[in-house]
């Protein structure tokens, strides 16, 4: 193999890792206080719907209600930040709501990025 296609042997290799690379968000909605039921009543079924498309299309892992507390959590893969942004920005509650955002980890990489540290020379 010459060093040419070796260069891009790794520079594919690269790509594909990175075009398979999915991001984890924890997403903590809940509906402002002060929004009108009347306002709810319009926006709830787009909202649901919504959810509901993002679900087929496999951008939400896992959505759970919150029980007493008009809102809701959701788990969503996505491939970059700007898919994150489309998702929460598209949403048919988003001005009528706060939201937390948390990026996570798995377990394993979590383990092997703190392996790694540990076993980094000069630690």
């Amino acid at each position: 193999m010459t060093v040419d296609s070796c260069s891009k042997r790794n520079m594919l290799l690269r790509r594909v890792s990175l075009e398979s690379l999915i991001l984890k968000f924890l997403i903590v909605q809940k509906v402002n206080r002060g929004t009108s039921v009347q306002r709810l009543v319009k926006l709830t079924p787009a909202h649901m719907k919504y959810v509901r498309e993002l679900i087929e299309r496999r951008k939400i892992d896992v959505y759970y209600h919150l029980i007493g507390q008009e809102g809701h959590m959701m788990i969503c893969d996505v491939a970059s930040e700007e898919e994150l942004s489309a998702i929460v920005g598209d949403d048919p509650l988003f001005f009528d709501s706060q939201r937390e955002i948390y990026p996570l980890i798995t377990y394993e990489k979590h383990e092997n990025r703190f392996r790694n540290i540990l076993t980094e020379p000069g630690s």
